[in-house]
């Protein structure tokens, strides 16, 4: 694989330019309040292709290349969690959407909701899938992570250990998840591969640096979350112990319009790994949003 562009993609993408950078983005489906597909670190839009025809059954999806990932440019950035919510909001501009429904997966979840905190007037609603940003991490931690996740962390990753790093994202890896493996092995050939390792970096660092769990309590609109009971990533392995049920379940109180879905039998990836579930219970919430309000039942 010579370019990131040569990713085998299931669907058609454009693009869109977004403060000097080509934003690679689908879009399906059609509704007044799309719904905007936000991946975590690593990811890319194929990973949402168990989800994206469900839910456009009923409503428009947009599901973007976040920059430094799959498509996109991958300029020299700060790729913190600011930066990335502006390029979100600088995509809904470009394709003029006043307001949408982010749907965030791990790093993108946390994405979501710092653009919910800083230009909460273009979020409906939010669904946060394993959601990355609510785990709180001692300054001694933090630093301990951030001296993993170097460029050669990810530059130098043997196809075994790629494989590892992918089977955890799962309870058990489904074969027709083997296209993440391929794809993230054939990219290690691509010019901006270099590039790209120093994107992961920098994501690792501006989640660390840019949590969200102080401001849980902002966070007014109608808000979803679903876990994966069997999630081996969140809370980290490594440092923490208990369950993200148990994580979700202590921060809950302090969301005043947050609900919580926990799916049996799935990982990290819970909307591939469990996808009809993890379609149903957003099919579902979306549509809440979408229900008129009851009238009042004030007498006259």
């Amino acid at each position: 694989m010579r370019s990131f562009l040569d990713l085998h993609y299931p669907i058609d993408v454009d693009w869109a330019e977004v403060h000097g950078m080509r934003i690679a983005y689908a879009d399906v489906g059609a509704g007044d309040v799309p719904i905007v597909l936000v991946h975590g670190l690593s990811g890319y839009i194929p990973m949402w292709q168990k989800n994206i025809g469900a839910l456009a059954r009923n409503d428009r999806v947009i599901a973007l290349d976040l920059p430094g990932y799959g498509k996109s440019d991958k300029p020299r950035a700060s790729y913190s969690m600011s930066f990335f919510a502006r390029a979100v909001v600088g995509l809904l501009d470009a394709l003029e959407i006043p307001r949408a429904i982010l749907v965030g997966h791990s790093m993108g979840a946390q994405i979501s909701m710092h653009v919910a905190l800083e230009a909460p007037g273009r979020v409906e609603a939010l669904v946060l899938s394993s959601p990355a940003g609510i785990e709180t991490f001692s300054a001694s931690e933090a630093a301990f992570l951030r001296s993993l996740v170097t460029p050669a962390f990810t530059y130098y990753a043997t196809e075994s250990t790629i494989r590892a790093r992918h089977e955890a994202n799962f309870f058990r890896m489904p074969p027709e998840a083997g296209f993440m493996v391929a794809d993230r092995i054939a990219l290690r050939q691509a010019r901006k591969f270099k590039a790209y390792c120093h994107v992961i970096k920098h994501s690792v660092r501006g989640m660390l640096d840019e949590p969200v769990h102080a401001q849980l309590h902002a966070l007014h609109m109608p808000t979803l979350i679903l876990f994966g009971d069997a999630d081996k990533l969140i809370p980290n392995p490594v440092l923490h112990r208990g369950t993200a049920a148990e994580l979700v379940q202590a921060e809950l109180p302090r969301m005043p319009n947050a609900r919580f879905v926990l799916l049996p039998n799935a990982g990290h990836l819970a909307q591939f790994e469990a996808s009809q579930a993890w379609n149903d219970a957003v099919s579902a919430f979306v549509g809440e949003q979408r229900a008129p309000a009851p009238a009042s039942s004030v007498g006259v």
